[in-house]
């Protein structure tokens, strides 16, 4: 018998000794969790887009951006790719160091193969998957809803492509729904438990991906707002000391990273202003690649087809926005919703900001994935 079929064997046989002497309760309560077990369209959604997920892993073949990935980072040691040791800092901004050390871990345990570097997707999915459930569950019970808007997070073809391919963005974007659950619960609770996963998995999401610093920038804003609103002194203070531990933490572990990822002068985002490189990408997102749309079609001859269409969806947005904000609904579901419209508004002053300083539109492309998950 190989190792993988002895530690296989070893487990079965521990945990058929569990049941059988252990603990019954555990056994009677998964037996009960079995018997309240229900299929609903959100959960078929969820294991459909689960098994295309493990189809392109192992039938697409590798993209540059994965090689390059492989070649210059995966094949150093791990320090080199928590710090971005590289010495050509050209190829720093592909090392989306999270994704980096799944790659080395896999090719480690399976071999340099196009499949192996990208296993750990799967489970990017599945945390994307379930904490959108969860914050959908949280304002609507509306099954026919909670379908509707997993299949608008999910079903943005360039954003599924992602979650094929071994780069940061999976990781990064699944990290970042969780930690926005975990500011929910804050919200309501404000335990010091949610608190450390809101960090925790900002931090996931960051060391996966840099853009998602950004996003830290409004979470920090609304935290501090739900902590100095709270009139419990002793609650401030325990809090206060966690989040400056947690962003120094932060700070230390993805400084050396950024330094030589900013040095590389090959971040690339976007040109032209927010509206061209965030909602008509996000058009163009939704063609990719499709031949039967010419997405550089002019309508009228001075105006691209995308920026039509942006410009309309744009505008369904604002009513949107302007409805719920009018609208009766609970608290939770209305403080939700202006953290959201905050977050994307934190990210859009950001980048003005930026563009004023180093007359650049840093990374504002690349920041219209997170932000599909804010349209809902």
């Amino acid at each position: 018998m190989d190792f993988i079929s002895i530690m296989f064997f070893l487990f079965v046989q521990n945990v058929y000794f569990y049941f059988k002497f252990g603990n019954s309760k555990l056994l009677l309560k998964i037996m009960s969790n079995l018997q309240n077990f229900k299929i609903t369209y959100s959960l078929i959604i969820g294991i459909g887009l689960t098994f295309y997920i493990i189809a392109r892993i192992f039938l697409v073949p590798v993209s540059d951006d994965e090689y390059i990935t492989v070649h210059f980072h995966a094949s150093q040691n791990f320090w080199n790719i928590i710090t971005t040791g590289q010495t050509d800092l050209f190829w720093a901004p592909n090392n989306h160091i999270l994704n980096t050390i799944f790659m080395k871990i896999e090719i480690l345990l399976f071999g340099r193969k196009d499949w192996a570097v990208r296993l750990h997707l799967v489970l990017a999915i599945v945390i994307g998957l379930f904490y959108s459930y969860k914050i959908i569950s949280k304002f609507t019970s509306s099954e026919f809803r909670k379908s509707l808007y997993l299949l608008i997070i999910f079903f943005n073809p360039y954003l599924l492509d992602f979650f094929g391919l071994a780069r940061g963005y999976a990781l990064s974007i699944s990290a970042f729904i969780a930690a926005f659950y975990y500011l929910t619960e804050y919200s309501e609770h404000h335990s010091i438990k949610s608190l450390k996963y809101i960090f925790f998995w900002m931090f996931i999401s960051i060391w996966s991906n840099f853009s998602a610093l950004y996003l830290l920038a409004g979470m920090i804003l609304i935290l501090m707002y739900e902590l100095f609103k709270n009139k419990d002194l002793e609650i401030i203070k325990q809090h206060t000391i966690v989040s400056i531990i947690s962003l120094s933490f932060i700070s230390i572990i993805i400084f050396l990273p950024l330094i030589r990822t900013i040095a590389s002068g090959e971040t690339y985002g976007g040109k032209t202003g927010l509206f061209s490189d965030c909602v008509v990408n996000y058009i163009n997102q939704y063609i990719h690649h499709n031949p039967k749309i010419d997405r550089n079609k002019m309508i009228p001859p001075e105006l691209k087809l995308t920026q039509i269409l942006g410009f309309i969806t744009f505008l369904l947005w604002i009513s949107f926005q302007a409805y719920s904000f009018l609208c009766k609904s609970n608290k939770l579901a209305n403080k939700m919703h202006l953290q959201t419209f905050l977050l994307i508004l934190v990210v859009a002053m950001i980048s003005k900001i930026l563009f004023f300083i180093m007359v650049h539109h840093f990374l504002l492309a690349e920041l219209s994935y997170y932000l599909v998950f804010h349209f809902i």
